[in-house]
């Protein structure tokens, strides 16, 4: 699991002292395999807006730009990429900035004109292999201002080597939660506002498996704007965990599951048949998935399905029938809580390992779902317009995973620690972990949060 330390900030305060950090960590059964810097670009690569882009005649492929870097006077640099266009914003590498080992920019004749710079592609820069183009920056960038500011550069990334039971550590705020019971320092988490719903339309949801699903919640998201890309920040934080951009909604969806641990997908809404079913699959059906490859289901696979056929494996991959494009308007979201050994059996018989299943066969918390659907619907609306319907829930509550009281008995906890603690730090260190403890005579009954589904008996707390 990566982390971003910078991202981590947003959720609690952690040590600025990076060894510190990682032995908190490691000691407390969250090894930090290693600890890597992004690495920075040039203080000379800057956010520039390019003003205006024209074909150099007799030399094809190259274009004479006009760019402003928010200096007193625009450049003119040359240009070989084929994505630039006049009001654009990219990254300006200036005469004396060094790009990669070998690469000084300086002011040079290009096709008998005079280039003053040079617009980077994010491959030139060492961000990652993308060589297509130059690199397309946010409207919202601000002219002449460090490109290691503006996508926050100066990060440190930590790799943590997570036991199978720590699934609730698979996210940035599971990682924060950890760090604020190892330091006493608060979380703060970011607010995130309940959007009020902008019109009815809604979905019915039917589960037909409870014991495997029981709970899933959904919303339909109207009027997204085909036009809008995924911020620079939600990119940037994507590429540093090792996942790639695609588009802004399942950018987003990515960016929500990196964050609260809560795997996500979003449906096409036109191409969904009246409503949904959780189901199981019957003999005979298959689904062409998001990779394009074309699976038999077998009978029993947990599906999520409309009235007419299967559109996805439930908490494995979408179906390409119903995926998303750039032109989409119209979503419908889904978080479930699906049981770990129904998606663990089916997607090792498929031979799926997706990010979703890793953290479905750990364990998810069954009541963060709705949770992430109003974060998720947050980051639409803001960024692509989204108008947001009612959050449509399908619950079995008999069905969820129940948290019982442990009862943690002061005779066995002196023998194994071979010491003893006073109360009041037992206490306080079992509720720095978002434990319920009630004191009952000289032990303890204790209520592990819903995350926690590493705790269940008495030698877990010790």
């Amino acid at each position: 699991m990566i982390i971003s330390y910078q991202w981590l900030c947003e959720w609690v305060s952690p040590p600025s002292d990076m060894t510190h950090l990682c032995d908190l960590l490691t000691m407390a059964g969250l090894e930090v395999s290693s600890t890597d810097s992004v690495p920075l670009v040039s203080e000379r690569v800057v956010v520039g807006e390019v003003m205006t882009s024209e074909v150099i005649p007799n030399h094809a492929g190259l274009h004479l730009c006009r760019v402003d870097t928010g200096h007193a006077r625009s450049r003119t640099i040359v240009c070989g990429a084929g994505n630039v266009y006049a009001g654009m914003k990219t990254a300006v590498a200036l005469p004396g900035a060094k790009l990669g080992k070998a690469r000084h920019v300086k002011q040079r004749s290009i096709a008998g004109l005079s280039s003053n710079g040079m617009l980077c592609s994010s491959e030139e820069l060492g961000l990652d292999d993308n060589s297509s183009g130059i690199l397309w920056l946010n409207d919202d960038a601000a002219v002449g201002r460090s490109l290691n500011n503006h996508l926050g550069l100066d990060d440190v990334l930590l790799d943590i080597e997570l036991t199978p039971n720590r699934g609730d550590c698979l996210s940035i705020v599971g990682i924060a939660r950890e760090v604020s019971a190892l330091t006493g320092m608060p979380l703060t988490p970011p607010i995130v506002p309940i959007t009020r719903a902008r019109h009815r339309q809604s979905f019915p949801i039917v589960l037909e498996n409870p014991e495997d699903c029981p709970r899933w919640v959904g919303r339909v998201l109207t009027e997204l704007n085909p036009t809008a890309r995924s911020p620079d920040f939600i990119r940037e934080r994507l590429r540093r965990c090792g996942i790639r951009s695609i588009g802004l909604v399942v950018d987003v969806t990515n960016y929500v599951m990196l964050e609260y641990g809560q795997p996500m997908h979003a449906f096409r809404l036109d191409r969904i048949d009246r409503g949904i079913r959780v189901r199981r699959s019957q003999s005979g059906e298959s689904l062409t998935l998001l990779d394009h490859q074309r699976v038999a289901l077998a009978a029993g696979t947990l599906v999520i399905a409309d009235e007419t056929q299967p559109i996805a494996i439930a908490g494995v991959m979408g179906g390409l029938n119903t995926a998303v494009s750039n032109s989409t308007q119209q979503v419908l979201l889904e978080a479930a809580y699906f049981r770990p050994s129904a998606i663990a059996q089916r997607a090792r018989q498929m031979g799926l390992q997706t990010d979703a299943v890793y953290r479905f066969e750990r364990g998810v918390d069954p009541y963060l779902q709705k949770q992430a659907i109003l974060r998720a619907t947050e980051l639409l609306a803001l960024f692509a317009g989204a108008q947001p319907g009612p959050v449509c829930e399908a619950v079995a509550r008999k069905d969820l995973p129940s948290r019982r009281r442990i009862t943690l008995r002061r005779k066995r906890l002196d023998r194994i620690l071979g010491t003893r603690l006073a109360a009041r730090l037992v206490k306080r260190g079992l509720e720095r972990l978002q434990m319920d403890v009630r004191v009952s005579g000289s032990d303890w009954l204790v209520r592990p949060p819903n995350y926690r589904l590493d705790v269940s008996y008495e030698h877990d707390l010790i």
